[in-house]
């Protein structure tokens, strides 16, 4: 993960470095000014094939230990439903 990229430079620069270590690249604006930072990932389990995890960003991710995990298929309602099981929920929020 790269982040703070400030010019084209910048991009091209961590995308080779990234390209090392992935055929694929996933480019996303950055926030300064949220409200939180949120954690949302995708793995391949072994057992379970994808999972995706979202919980609390950033070092509330080790502090807080706020996660949940889903299993496919994602539907939007599954997703809403998982978020608002997050104590990060109330943040969001307001």
């Amino acid at each position: 993960m790269v982040v703070n990229i400030r010019n084209r430079g910048e991009a091209q620069a961590a995308a080779e470095r990234l390209a090392r270590l992935a055929d694929r690249l996933l480019v996303e604006e950055m926030i300064a000014d949220g409200v939180a930072e949120v954690l949302i990932g995708v793995t391949v389990d072994p057992q379970f094939g994808q999972v995706l995890v979202m919980g609390a960003g950033g070092v509330l991710t080790e502090l807080l230990r706020d996660t949940v995990s889903l299993l496919p298929p994602f539907t939007p309602s599954a997703i809403e439903a998982a978020i608002k099981k997050l104590s990060v929920h109330r943040l969001l929020t307001g």
